[in-house]
């Protein structure tokens, strides 16, 4: 009996070490973090300190150590407003500094990658770049413009693409370009980009048509929002013009006189060389 008490003792103690060894060596680890909103950069700071430990915002509570939680301990560090939310598929940062322009619109990459986790899920190691900024500025996507929204049945139609990071906007060479019938769904190949990220195609079937690239670097645009369409219309029938019709001069009275000597000198002429003979 006492040896069992005694197992049980050590098995306890055994279990309460395992489970406190990553609290207490958890250590501090140091991170790049930026955020650009719409009107501009809010801030862009080089190995910053996350303690271990969660952070609560707005009365949700994470992890300091992950994507979202670093950059709430940055803002609550210094004094920049931050919100946080709990919503239908976890917790979701609604802004970052006070221009409601940016309210509701913010994503985050790490690494120049857009990870396909929640940010309060994303665990960070230390050395990563976490960076978060308005979707409108569409960096790190395969983004696609358009020479033209609408065009008529057999118009050529103009495709760019580009890549965009910190740096700047790069022509993005070997992109596969695609057209679908509906937004957000696989389409047919039109072709690929050339070096100065162009693609020029032809288009004759009407409808509403959505276009998307995939680069064999930085993946696939066919989830971008907004999507980019373009409309194509048929050729309107042409309509005959008709003939008009041959108008004949009117003979006015002097035109008849006139016609009338004519005739009458011919007779004359033609009479004098019969009496002639």
């Amino acid at each position: 009996m006492k040896k069992t008490a005694t197992m049980v003792g050590i098995l306890a103690m055994f279990a309460f070490a395992v489970l406190t060894i990553p609290a207490a060596y958890a250590q501090p680890i140091n991170v790049s973090l930026r955020a650009d909103g719409i009107a501009g950069n809010i801030f862009d700071v080089t190995s910053y300190m996350i303690q271990p430990g969660n952070v609560t915002e707005d009365g949700v509570t994470i992890d300091n150590q992950t994507a979202m939680g670093a950059v709430v301990a940055y803002c609550q560090d210094n004094g920049i407003n931050v919100n946080i939310t709990m919503g239908l598929y976890g917790e979701y940062l609604t802004q970052i500094g006070n221009d409601p322009a940016d309210e509701y619109n913010w994503m985050y990459a790490v690494n120049e990658t857009v990870p396909w986790v929640g940010a309060a899920q994303y665990d960070l190691s230390g050395g990563e770049f976490v960076h978060w900024y308005n979707y409108n500025l569409n960096y790190y996507t395969v983004l696609t413009t358009l020479n033209k929204t609408v065009i008529n049945a057999g118009d050529y139609l103009n495709a760019m693409v580009t890549w965009k990071n910190t740096s700047g906007t790069y022509p993005l060479s070997g992109a596969e370009v695609f057209v679908a019938n509906a937004s957000y769904t696989a389409g047919s190949s039109v072709g690929f980009t050339g070096a100065d990220g162009n693609c020029t195609f032809q288009w004759s079937t009407p409808g509403v048509w959505y276009v998307y690239a995939v680069d064999p670097v930085h993946g696939s645009g066919m989830y971008n929002y907004p999507p980019v369409s373009f409309t194509c219309e048929e050729l309107p029938t042409p309509t005959p013009t008709p003939t008009p019709p041959v108008e004949v001069p009117a003979i006015t009275p002097p035109g008849f006189l006139l016609a009338s000597l004519s005739l009458f000198g011919l007779a004359a002429i033609a009479m004098r060389k019969t009496c002639k003979k």
